[in-house]
């Protein structure tokens, strides 16, 4: 078995939102989310405001303990406020990719059980289309003021009692194709995603002099907790883009000094490859950190010879809130991607005897800890399938365990099986192609 090399870290107490509005409300005029499209700016007294405002606008409005909230939108200042105040309010959140057609957003709807969607202006006639006799009542606009379904128009005022929510909860219901290619709900608990945070920012080490750029989609487990939540968490700068466009993720990079971009492999490959790059100021630029899939090395070695800064990765998947494996600053090297997180455990089973191997020897990553998900949305099945009597979540990745002990971390792509990557004998993971 293989261990995180780090000291444990305690579950908190506080679901995931108070514990950043208790932030918030410390950091007061500092900009926590700026919208990179507009230039408009929310404080982080702004984000608590803004959160409590909508939260109690919702709960007089009939959203209940328990209630699911679907949000099917672009990255915006917006996004992070209807998330949290969804929660706040004692909701749980299931995100939706807004890229969808009519038939996978209705599955969505259908099988998480939602009762109302948060949209965009110019998604929401399709959105009423998919949600057709659902159990979607109330359709709401995050993105128009003055729309007819604006959810900011909701009347009532800001939550005052605190909602009763325990740390094993349901809080947020994000979709995966798991190890199966089927659409799954994921069920993370208060508890899942808060510590996920607390155990992804000891290696992450982001601050509040962090500028963070989130061009990853929010909807997506990557950017909604390793970009948004731990950012808002430490206090850093989010600056958010609606989608990925090459000029202006560069400007926004000169423009706001972002210090650390999260990204994935393509666009590693353009910062490697791509001329325009060298027209802009990135000399802030600390970290270009990948994931989601797995980084070749040269392709990390290009891109961080060029921008003067650290190009590392890192391994996780939804259904572990989702990380599992980062680098450090400073520790990372291109071939590999990072330690255990705090808190967790990992064997290396090999695929025919399902017994676990030793050094050098290729097996099946099976990760144990708080970040495990609760399960798949109704399907016991499917979930029994992954996790087994004793916790251990069965990745469907490939590793082998490396008797170098360099910095290292576990680079496959969620949900596929390769054999590319090595996990050290201090419970990292290398990359090896």
């Amino acid at each position: 078995m293989f261990r995180s090399p780090y000291a444990d870290v305690t579950v908190p107490e506080l679901p995931l939102t108070r514990a950043i509005l208790d932030r918030a409300a410390c950091l007061g005029s500092k900009p926590a989310i700026i919208d990179g499209a507009s230039g408009s700016i929310l404080t982080y007294a702004d984000l608590n405001t803004m959160i409590r405002a909508l939260a109690g606008r919702l709960v007089a409005d009939g959203l209940t303990t328990g209630d699911v909230v679907a949000i099917a939108a672009a990255n915006s200042p917006e996004f992070a406020v209807v998330f949290h105040a969804v929660l706040l309010a004692g909701g749980i959140v299931t995100t939706v990719n807004p890229a969808y057609g009519e038939r996978e957003l209705r599955h969505q709807l259908i099988d998480s059980g939602a009762v109302r969607i948060v949209t965009t202006a110019n998604m929401v006639d399709a959105v009423r289309r998919a949600a057709a006799d659902t159990s979607v009542a109330k359709t709401h606009v995050l993105d128009d003021h003055r729309h007819d379904h604006a959810i900011w128009d909701l009347a009532g005022g800001s939550i005052t009692t605190e909602i009763g929510c325990r740390p094993d909860d349901l809080a947020v219901l994000p979709y995966s194709s798991g190890t199966t290619g089927v659409s799954k709900g994921v069920m993370l608990s208060h508890a899942n995603i808060s510590m996920n945070v607390e155990q992804s920012l000891v290696p992450l080490r982001l601050d509040a002099d962090d500028v963070i750029s989130a061009v990853l989609p929010l909807f997506h487990i990557y950017g909604m907790q390793i970009v948004m939540n731990c950012g808002l968490k430490a206090g850093a700068t989010i600056v958010t883009m609606p989608r990925f466009e090459l000029l202006n993720y560069l400007s926004i990079h000169e423009q706001y000094g972002v210090t650390r971009s999260f990204v994935a492999p393509p666009i590693v490959l353009l910062l490697a490859k791509e001329p325009a790059v060298a027209a802009y100021d990135l000399s802030r630029l600390k970290q270009v950190f990948s994931g989601a899939a797995p980084l070749p090395r040269e392709v990390a070695s290009m891109a961080a010879q060029r921008l003067g800064c650290e190009v590392v990765q890192g391994y996780g998947m939804t259904e572990t809130s989702p990380a599992t494996l980062l680098s450090a600053p400073g520790r990372g090297r291109a071939d590999a991607v990072g330690q255990l997180l705090p808190n967790t455990e990992m064997l290396i089973v090999d695929t025919a005897t399902r017994e676990p191997v030793g050094v050098g020897e290729t097996g099946e990553v099976w990760i144990r800890g708080p970040q495990v998900m609760l399960g798949y949305l109704n399907n016991a099945t499917a979930t029994a399938e992954v996790i087994d009597d004793h916790g251990w979540l069965h990745t469907g990745d490939v590793g082998i365990v490396d008797a170098e002990g360099g910095e290292g971390g576990f680079a496959g792509a969620s949900g596929l099986i390769t054999s590319n990557f090595t996990v050290s004998d201090k419970g990292e993971v290398a990359d090896h192609q």
